[in-house]
């Protein structure tokens, strides 16, 4: 029979061994005779992934320690000064700095002394002369393992520690999105380690993406071995809800800066169907927006980008503004032309006149857009508003045509149709997004620049682009 299944997510394809360094402090004790006493318990020290990692950094400085007689001769005199009656803590007070001095004064030593000052998990009554005495319990454990011929211990170890630290990582991120009821978590079999998933139709679509998403990043996590590496994100990005997308971003960022420590570079791209220049829940500190597809004419230069963007200008006064909007990005019955600083600044082409700039807009519509031919956007999606406005201010009664003109926005244009008994396309609704968005162009040029290649990703949609041509041919 047919079934639909999430597929598995192979967290590590391959379990390593578990390895563990044979650490027994009973026996540390007798090692040493009657200086057993000074040595503390380090095992769960022993069983931290960050101090093994530190260790096997210095895997060269603690074979010498190990391996050289020099040094061996060096923990034996050491010890012998340690002789004396009393406690512990006694004893160790009596200590001379300068038989420390004389111990790490030999450069591998002190690497390992030092290593060990900074690990992690060690017991609550450690204090700084011990980390000499757990340098000694460190090198007497893994001569032990090297006498066995295990002289990459240390890296067997690493790996299953890591790997079990994973695994409750792993567990511990599926437990807190997992709300379908059911134990979802990772499990070994056939010697990989694996998340299995319910069958499909047993969870929501949104169960499924942000669990599936988790575990596919934690499989990744592991696999970024090399100082660069890119995390492509195929369209998951589009279908969790809010607060599921801010949950995941959360990791995701966590990713990065874990790479960041690392001393590697991550590059994520979120491949997406939605825009990200409107898509709210998108908060990446550095985000940097790519459309893949080709691009109408971006041309900052041309008179209608430089028109909007100096409507947004500070420079010029609130009635400057509101002149651009009324007769230029709005429908007007009369013509205008505008005032000589303002054409000015546009450019000295530039004819100010309402009516010649709408018949572009339209031309730009008509002859290019909808024959498919290169198009600027922009133009566009304002003569898409302009004519939408024409159309309702045309169906209107003669007497409430003037008020009309008079509503600031289109939505408000649309509700007073509404209110005079024009029963307005549905259409000219749904296409607010279309043509509002993009009229709006503040900020920098990269900005800018970003905006139109939204309205361009816009309108270059095969939907967009019947609609837009609905629009037009019911109103010629």
């Amino acid at each position: 029979t047919a079934e639909l299944c999430v597929e598995q997510a192979v967290i590590c394809s391959r379990i390593p061994d578990n390895s563990y360094l044979k650490y027994n402090y009973n026996e540390i004790k007798r090692c040493f005779g009657d200086n057993g006493k000074l040595f503390l318990n380090i095992g769960n020290a022993l069983k931290n992934a960050e101090n093994v990692r530190s260790l096997c950094s210095i895997k060269a400085a603690i074979d010498k320690c190990i391996g050289q007689v020099k040094i061996q001769r060096s923990f034996e005199l050491f010890l012998s000064f340690c002789n004396s009656k009393g406690t512990a803590n006694t004893i160790k007070r009596r200590i001379q700095q300068s038989s420390i001095d004389n111990i790490i004064a030999n450069p591998n030593v002190s690497l390992l002394v030092d290593c060990v000052k900074r690990m992690n998990d060690l017991p609550s009554d450690w204090q700084e002369i011990d980390s000499v005495f757990t340098a000694m319990q460190i090198c007497q454990v893994l001569k032990s393992h090297y006498d066995n011929g295990e002289n990459d211990i240390l890296k067997k170890v690493l790996l299953n520690l890591e790997y079990k630290e994973q695994r409750i990582q792993v567990d511990d991120r599926l437990s807190v999105f997992n709300t379908t009821g059911r134990i979802i978590k990772t499990k070994e079999t056939h010697g990989k380690l694996v998340v299995d998933f319910e069958r499909a139709n047993s969870m929501s679509n949104g169960e499924r993406d942000v669990l599936s998403f988790i575990a596919s990043l934690s499989c990744f996590e592991r696999q970024i071995k090399k100082d660069v590496g890119i995390l492509i994100i195929d369209e998951v990005f589009d279908y969790l809800d809010g607060c599921n997308l801010l949950a995941v971003q959360y990791y995701l960022m966590q990713t990065i800066e874990q790479c960041k420590n690392d001393g590697k570079i991550l590059f994520p791209l979120i491949l997406t169907h939605l825009d990200p220049e409107v898509f709210g829940n998108y908060y990446f500190k550095k985000k940097k927006i790519h459309y893949l597809s080709s691009n109408g004419i971006i041309n900052l230069n041309s008179d209608i980008v430089k028109l909007l963007r100096l409507r947004e200008n500070s420079t010029i006064t609130d009635n400057e503004k509101d002149e651009i909007a009324k007769y230029f990005f709005h429908y007007h019955p009369d013509r205008h032309i505008l005032s000589d600083g303002l054409r000015n600044a546009i450019s000295g082409t530039f004819s100010g006149d309402s009516m010649l700039f709408k018949e572009n807009l339209y031309n730009e519509v008509i002859n290019k857009y909808l024959e498919d031919h290169q198009y600027n956007p922009v133009m566009v999606i304002a003569a898409v508003r302009i004519k939408i406005e024409e159309t309702l201010y045309l169906s209107l009664n003669a007497c409430d045509q003037n008020d009309f003109i008079k509503q600031h926005k289109t939505i408000k244009k649309l509700s007073y149709a509404e209110e005079k008994g024009i029963d307005s396309p549905e259409l000219f609704y749904l296409l607010q997004p279309l043509y509002n968005d993009g009229l709006h162009l503040s900020g920098n040029d990269s900005l800018v620049t970003s905006k139109i290649k939204s309205a361009y990703l816009k309108t270059n949609n095969l939907h967009i682009t019947k609609f837009v041509r609905m629009i037009f041919s019911s109103t010629n």
